[in-house]
């Protein structure tokens, strides 16, 4: 059973953020990992909804 969400970070929250939640055990994928910087919100959110994030 999973406990916590996979987490998607928009381009909006800093990459140490994102560090320091994968240093507490959180499973987290940042657009810039994912490669999808620039891209709208609806696709950033179609993109997480896919990833289930």
């Amino acid at each position: 059973m999973k406990i916590f969400a996979s987490l998607y970070t928009g381009e909006d929250i800093a990459h140490l953020v994102a560090t320091i939640l994968r240093a507490r055990g959180l499973d987290v994928l940042t657009t810039i990992e994912a490669e999808m910087t620039g891209y709208s919100v609806e696709q950033q959110l179609a993109f997480a909804a896919s990833e289930e994030r």
